[in-house]
This record gives structure tokens, C-alpha cells and sequence, in this order.
């Protein structure tokens, strides 16, 4: 036999239709805020990337020159020993390409210690001479 369940009133309907609906915006608003924070929070610990200076032809240069191995010279152990790193550091500079401006600061860069210091010391001295 059917149970006749009793019609509900429409109001209460009504009623508890828009209760659940205020609950639901409620929660929406809830939600919207903590989205909200998240946001402000992922701003404000991004980092921003920093961009790189474009390399200038001397970095390139230096970057390449230095994955040639070049070997380095410390000053006057004899004069073989100079001549074979001159040789040694002419092939790489010759097979670079270079101009002879940049041929003389790679092999600057390779000037360690005594040698360095002579280097350094040349330098000066030219340029006083030219300033008169």
C-alpha cells in the first residue's frame, strides 16, 4: 500500500532553498578571499628573474679562449720554457681568428705571477710615454 506522504508547504521550500543558497555565497566569498591571499602570497615570494647583460665580444671571447685549455705562464723559468708557451698559446689564438688587439688580451689573461707583474709593468711604462 502507497504511504501518502504530505505535500510540502511551498514557503518552507522557499525558505530553505534560499538558506542553502546564502550558505552557498557564503562560501563562495570564503573561498574568493583565500584565493585572494594565496595570490598576494605567491607575489609577493616570486623572484623575478634577473636578465643578463648581453656578453660583450670580450666575454665571448674570453669564455671561448678559456675552454682552448690555454696554459698559463708564470714567469721566466728559461727561455724554452717561454718560447713553448708562446707556440702553444699562438696555435690557439691563430685557430680562434682573432685581431691582434684581442690575440694580445687572451694571452694577457694568461700571465700569472712574474710574468703578470712584468706585463703590468710594460703597460705603465707605455702609457706614460704617451701621455707626453
Amino acid at each position: 500500500m502507497p504511504v501518502n506522504l504530505p505535500e510540502p508547504d511551498l514557503a518552507t521550500v522557499v525558505v530553505n532553498l534560499q538558506r542553502q543558497l546564502l550558505e552557498q555565497q557564503r562560501e563562495t566569498d570564503r573561498l574568493q578571499k583565500q584565493i585572494a591571499r594565496f595570490n598576494q602570497i605567491l607575489q609577493d615570494n616570486v623572484v623575478t628573474p634577473q636578465e643578463n647583460p648581453p656578453l660583450t665580444r670580450e666575454d665571448f671571447l674570453h669564455k671561448r679562449f678559456r675552454r682552448m685549455k690555454a696554459p698559463e705562464f708564470e714567469g721566466p723559468a728559461n727561455p724554452i720554457e717561454a718560447d713553448n708557451w708562446l707556440l702553444d698559446i699562438q696555435v690557439i689564438l691563430d685557430f680562434m681568428g682573432l685581431t691582434e688587439q684581442e690575440k694580445v688580451l687572451c694571452a694577457s689573461l694568461m700571465l700569472k705571477k712574474d710574468a703578470h707583474h712584468w706585463r703590468m709593468t710594460v703597460q705603465m711604462c707605455r702609457n706614460v710615454t704617451t701621455m707626453s
